[in-house]
């Protein structure tokens, strides 16, 4: 009866094991979803591509504060005779 019960014991133990793993290996193969959906917008296509702020330095940002010029040109004055 001792072995029995270490037995029932251990069955239960495995029974948890693998329950424990099958959500292990459920929740790896969502994040590997998550994973190749994340390469795929990073490296996807030019037209798909996440592209960071950073990638143009030339471009201007289009609500930045622009600087007022300090001296506007003088304009010649121009005179028609007929």
């Amino acid at each position: 009866q001792e072995l029995q019960a270490q037995n029932a014991a251990h069955l239960r133990a495995l029974e948890l094991s693998q329950k424990e793993n099958q959500e292990l290996k459920t929740k790896v193969a969502s994040l590997e979803h998550q994973m190749q959906q994340l390469l795929k917008l990073i490296q996807g296509f030019k037209s798909e591509r996440f592209v960071t702020q950073t990638s143009n330095h030339a471009q201007l940002e289009l609500f930045a504060p622009v600087e007022a010029p300090t001296e506007l040109p003088q304009q010649e004055e121009i005179s028609y005779t007929r």
